[in-house]
C-alpha cells in the first residue's frame, strides 16, 4: 500500500500504518461503542457511528504517563493533515501532535482539558523539505475520567482549506490585509514586548509555541493597520452573528477597534479598547448585524507615538447575539469563562441531560429546562474528599460602585453524610495571589435549580472564581447555569426553580377519601380477589436499590409516610390494587388528585381505574403511565362525572425479575367539584387540560407521546425531555398550502393583564408555515403573537420558549394556530408546557436561550 494509504486511517480495520512504541506505559486501544469508564470518552466512533476508533483508557493508570502513536514516514512536500478527536471528562489532560524531522520534534498542535462531549475536527498544515513522521501523544490526567480518542486521520496534498474561525496556528485563515491602510498585521509567536515583536505567549496554547497576529508601535507609530474576512459573509440572521476573540494590549500601543464593513463602507467602530491592559489576554465579543447585505468584520490597529503591541487570537463566530461580557448560559461553550490551568485538581465539565451518577446532579439545564440544554458541573465520582475544581472569569474593569453576580446552582444528593460538597464564589483582584470569599453553600439544596445573587465591589481589575470542593460522598455533584452580571442585586428573584414536574393546584376542602398515609390507609382497601401483591405503608427509601422514592411527598422527609408496592418479591406478571371506599354519585364533575413515584429501570405500569359497585361492567381506565418517570414525585389528576356509585382503583403491574420497579403513591385527594385550574398545562394528564381541537380548521393537532414516527415529530416533550412525555404537534408534511390547524384552551375569565408562557418547536427544511397565538371572543380572532418559520430554520428540533401579555374585558379563549406555508417545505410545529399567570409578563432581560433566536421577548 502507498504511504498515504497507510497514513489515512479510520481504524475500522486496525491501525493501518500507524505504530506504537514497545513496552510503553500507556497504549492506544481500538474500541467500538462507549469506553469502559463512565463520564468520559465517546459513545461511538466518528466515521459511521458503528465502527472503531482508538483511545487511551485512563482507569487504573498512573497520572502523567503518555501514549504515543507514530505515523509511517511521509516524503517532503506540502500537505494538510485532518483528524477528529474526542476529549471529554473532568480528568482530561493533554493531546499533542508533533512532527519529527531528522530526530527533532516540533509541536504542531495541542489541546488540554475537556473539550465537550463531541467529536471535533482539527486541521494542520505541513510544509517540509525533508521526510517526516507525525506523532499523536496523549497524556493521562489525575483520574479515571480522562479518556482521549482519535478517529479518521487523513492527509491531502496541498494547503488546508481556509476557515473563518482562526487560531492562526496554520496561517491567517480567511483573514486578509487591507491594501488601503498604512502597514500590515504580522503573524508571530514567542515575541518580546520590550522590542515590539509581540507577546511571549499566545492565547490558544498559553505557550511560546502558539501563534497570533499583532501590530507594534515601535516601528509604525501613529499609523493604521487593518485585516478583514474575505470573501465577505452572507447576510446575518435577524438576531445577528456573534464574533468572539481574545486581544492583548501593552504599553502605549494605541487603539484596537472592530468594524463591520458593509458594501465596502467601514462605518463607525462597534467596539474599541485602548491603553495598557497589563499584558493580559482578554475576551472580546461583538454582535454583527447585516440582514440584507454581505459584510466583513474588520480589526483595526491604530498605533500611538509610544511603544507597545496590539495582538489578537482565537477569533470565532456563531449565529446569535453576543451576551454581555461575563454572562453565560453554556449553550455555545464556556463564553468568557475558563477552567483554571493551575491551582485545582480537575475541571468543570460542560454537559447536558442526566449526569452519569445516579441520585445526584440535575436531569435538565436551567436555561431551557430540557435535556437539550447545557450546564457545567463537578463530577464527584472518582474524586477525593477535599479536591477542587475552579472556573475563572475574564478580567473585569474596576467596579467601585458595586455589581451583582447572579447564577443558578444545583446541589443535590439523596444520601447526604459526612462532609458535604461545597460551592463557593471568590473575588480575586488582578496581581493578587489570593481571592476573597463572597458566598458559600455546603448542604444539599434539593433536586431543584436555585438562584443566588452575590453583591460585591472592587476598586481594581478583578476576576470571579467559582470553586467546587468535593465532600465525602461520591454522590454530591454540583452544577451551575445562567451566569449574569448586573449593577445591583434583586433579592426577590432568589426563589428556586423546581424540576419540570407539575405543581399541585389550589387546595380544595378535605373529604373522608383524602389520604396522606401518615396514620394508615384512611379507608382505602387492598385488592384481594383481583391481585397478587399488596400495597405497603413505608418511610424513607424502599428496600431495593435504584428504585422508589427516598422521601414522602407530604413532608418531603424520610420520616413521612407513603404507600408503595415492592417490586422485588414476585414471580411473573403480578399486580397490586388499592380500592377507595364507595363514592356516591353526583350531578356535577368530581376530582381525584394524587402524587405518584415511578422510578427504576424495570418500572412497568401504573393505572387508575373507575369501577362500579354493582353489575359486571369492566373497569374504566382513567389514567396510565408506563416506564421510568424519574426520581421525583409527579402530580396526577382525573375528573369524572357519574350517576352511579363507584370506586377508584390504583393498580400497579410488574415484570418478572425486575426488582427496580417499586411504584408509590401519596397525598390522595378527592372532591365533589371540578378539578381546579392549574397554572401549568404540561399535557401529561389524559384530560389534556381540556384543550380542544377547533372544528373550523383544515386538520388537527396530534396529541403525541413515544418514539417519533416521522422526522417531523418532536423527539421528546418539553416537560420531561423524554419520549414518555406528552405534547401536541402539527405535521405540515402532507397538508395543502394554506391549511391551518387550531387548538383552543378552555374559556378564560376577563383579565386586566395575564402572562401566557409556552414552549414550542418550529422545525423543518424550508419556510413551511407559521405559528400564531390568538385570543378569541364572540367568534373573532385577535392575533397577539406570531412566528414565521423562516426566522427559525434549524438543523434539529429544539424546544424554545416565549411569552405574551393578554388583556381582555370579556371572557376569551386562547387559540394556537399552525398554518401551512405557500411552498413545498416540510416541517412540524409543536407546543408544550402552556402556562397562564396573573399579571403582565415581566421584561425578559438578558437573552439566555437556544442558538439562532432570542426567545424571551414581549410581543
Amino acid at each position: 500500500a502507498s504511504t498515504q494509504a497507510q497514513f489515512n486511517c479510520n481504524f475500522d480495520s486496525g491501525f493501518c500504518g500507524w505504530t506504537q512504541p514497545v513496552n510503553a506505559p500507556l497504549n492506544w486501544t481500538l474500541n467500538n461503542g462507549s469506553t469502559a469508564s463512565f463520564g468520559t470518552g465517546p459513545s461511538s466512533d466518528h466515521t459511521s457511528g458503528q465502527g472503531l476508533f482508538i483511545y487511551i483508557e485512563a482507569s487504573g493508570k498512573q497520572p502523567n504517563i503518555i501514549a504515543t502513536l507514530r505515523s509511517p514516514t511521509i516524503q517532503s512536500g506540502q500537505g494538510c493533515i485532518t483528524f477528529w478527536y474526542h476529549m471529554y471528562g473532568p480528568d482530561i489532560a493533554t493531546l499533542t501532535v508533533n512532527s519529527t524531522v531528522n530526530g527533532q520534534n516540533t509541536m504542531l498542535w495541542q489541546r488540554s482539558g475537556s473539550q465537550g462531549d463531541k467529536w471535533m475536527q482539527a486541521n494542520m498544515q505541513m510544509n517540509s523539505n525533508n521526510a517526516y513522521q507525525i506523532e499523536f501523544i496523549a497524556k493521562r490526567g489525575n483520574g479515571f475520567a480522562g479518556d482521549i480518542s482519535l478517529d479518521d486521520i487523513s492527509m491531502t496534498t496541498g494547503a488546508c482549506p481556509l476557515t473563518t474561525n482562526c487560531d492562526f496556528e496554520n496561517g491567517m485563515c480567511k483573514w486578509i490585509q487591507d491594501t488601503t491602510d498604512d502597514f500590515n498585521w504580522k503573524r508571530g509567536r514567542n515575541g518580546n514586548d520590550l522590542n515590539g515583536t509581540g507577546p511571549a505567549m499566545d492565547h490558544t496554547y498559553q505557550s511560546a509555541i502558539g501563534y497570533y497576529v499583532y501590530t507594534s508601535s515601535f516601528s509604525n507609530a501613529n499609523q493604521k493597520a487593518r485585516i478583514m474576512i474575505s470573501p465577505a459573509f452572507a447576510p446575518t440572521p435577524a438576531i445577528g452573528k456573534c464574533m468572539t476573540f481574545f486581544y492583548r494590549l501593552t504599553g502605549a500601543a494605541g487603539t484596537l477597534s472592530v468594524y463591520n464593513r458593509i458594501n465596502n463602507v467601514l462605518g463607525s467602530p462597534l467596539w474599541q479598547e485602548s491603553g495598557n491592559q497589563q499584558g493580559l489576554w482578554k475576551p472580546g465579543l461583538v454582535t454583527m448585524n447585516s440582514t440584507v447585505n454581505t459584510w466583513q468584520p474588520v480589526f483595526q490597529s491604530e498605533t500611538s507615538s509610544g511603544q507597545g503591541t496590539i495582538a489578537i487570537d482565537d477569533v470565532g463566530f456563531y449565529d446569535q447575539a453576543c451576551p454581555p461580557p461575563g454572562n453565560c448560559n453554556f449553550e455555545n461553550g464556556l463564553c468568557t469563562w475558563m477552567n483554571a490551568r493551575t491551582g485545582d485538581n480537575f475541571d468543570w465539565v460542560r454537559h447536558k441531560g442526566l449526569v452519569p451518577s445516579l441520585f445526584t446532579g440535575p436531569s435538565v439545564d436551567h436555561t431551557l429546562g430540557t435535556t437539550n440544554g447545557y450546564y457545567i458541573y463537578m463530577e464527584a465520582t472518582g474524586r477525593s474528599n477535599g479536591q477542587k475544581t475552579v472556573l475563572q472569569s475574564m478580567v473585569f474593569p474596576p467596579a467601585p460602585n458595586g455589581r451583582c453576580l447572579s447564577f443558578w446552582y444545583h446541589m443535590y444528593t439523596v444520601f447526604p453524610f459526612g462532609t458535604q460538597s461545597t460551592l463557593a464564589v471568590y473575588l480575586k483582584n488582578v496581581n493578587s495571589k489570593f481571592g476573597s470569599i463572597l458566598w458559600i453553600r455546603n448542604t444539599s439544596a434539593g433536586n431543584v435549580w436555585k438562584n443566588a445573587h452575590v453583591a460585591f465591589s472592587s476598586n481594581t481589575q478583578y476576576q470571579i472564581l467559582l470553586v467546587a470542593i468535593r465532600g465525602q460522598s461520591s454522590l454530591s455533584d454540583i452544577a451551575i447555569d445562567d451566569i449574569t452580571f448586573s449593577t445591583s442585586c434583586n433579592t426577590s428573584l432568589t426563589q428556586p426553580t423546581p424540576s419540570p414536574t407539575r405543581q399541585a393546584p389550589v387546595t380544595l376542602p378535605p373529604t373522608s377519601y383524602d389520604c396522606n398515609f401518615e396514620r394508615g390507609f384512611c379507608g382505602w382497601i387492598q385488592g384481594v380477589a383481583t391481585d397478587t401483591l399488596n400495597w405497603t405503608r413505608h418511610q424513607g427509601p424502599t428496600s431495593s436499590f435504584d428504585t422508589g422514592p427516598t422521601v414522602d411527598h407530604t413532608t418531603g422527609s424520610a420520616s413521612g409516610w407513603y404507600a408503595y408496592v415492592e417490586g422485588s418479591q414476585f414471580s411473573s406478571n403480578n399486580s397490586a390494587q388499592l380500592y377507595s371506599q364507595p363514592i356516591s354519585p353526583s350531578n356535577g364533575p368530581m376530582c381525584l388528585q394524587f402524587w405518584y413515584n415511578m422510578f427504576g429501570e424495570d418500572i412497568n405500569t401504573f393505572n387508575v381505574y373507575l369501577t362500579f359497585t354493582t353489575g359486571n361492567t369492566k373497569p374504566i381506565l382513567l389514567f396510565t403511565r408506563t416506564g421510568n418517570q424519574g426520581p421525583g414525585w409527579k402530580y396526577g389528576r382525573v375528573q369524572v362525572t357519574q350517576s352511579n356509585t363507584f370506586q377508584f382503583i390504583f393498580e400497579t403491574h410488574h415484570i418478572r425479575g425486575g426488582y427496580r420497579s417499586d411504584i408509590a403513591i401519596d397525598d390522595i385527594k378527592f372532591n365533589f367539584q371540578p378539578c381546579p385550574d392549574v397554572a401549568l398545562c404540561d399535557f401529561e394528564s389524559s384530560d389534556k387540560c381540556s384543550f380542544t381541537q377547533d372544528i373550523n380548521d383544515n386538520f388537527d393537532w396530534t396529541y403525541f407521546t413515544g418514539i417519533p414516527p416521522t422526522p417531523f415529530a418532536p423527539p421528546s416533550d418539553h416537560t420531561t425531555g423524554t419520549t414518555r412525555g406528552h405534547s401536541f404537534y402539527a405535521n405540515m408534511q402532507k397538508q395543502p398550502n394554506g391549511a391551518v390547524a387550531r387548538i383552543n384552551t378552555p374559556e378564560r375569565p376577563p383579565t386586566a393583564a395575564s402572562c401566557l408562557r409556552f414552549w414550542y418547536i418550529a422545525y423543518g427544511n424550508n419556510t413551511y408555515g407559521t405559528l400564531s397565538v390568538y385570543t378569541q371572543n364572540n367568534g373573532k380572532l385577535t392575533k397577539i403573537w406570531g412566528l414565521q418559520t423562516s426566522i427559525l430554520l434549524t438543523n434539529r428540533p429544539t424546544w424554545l420558549g416565549s411569552q405574551v401579555t393578554i388583556r381582555s374585558q370579556v371572557p376569551y379563549y386562547i387559540v394556537f394556530e399552525a398554518a401551512r406555508g405557500a411552498n413545498s417545505g416540510n416541517g412540524t410545529i409543536a407546543i408544550d408546557d402552556v402556562q397562564l399567570t396573573t399579571g403582565a409578563c415581566p421584561p425578559l432581560g438578558d437573552c439566555t436561550f437556544e442558538k439562532d433566536t432570542c426567545l424571551w421577548r414581549n410581543i
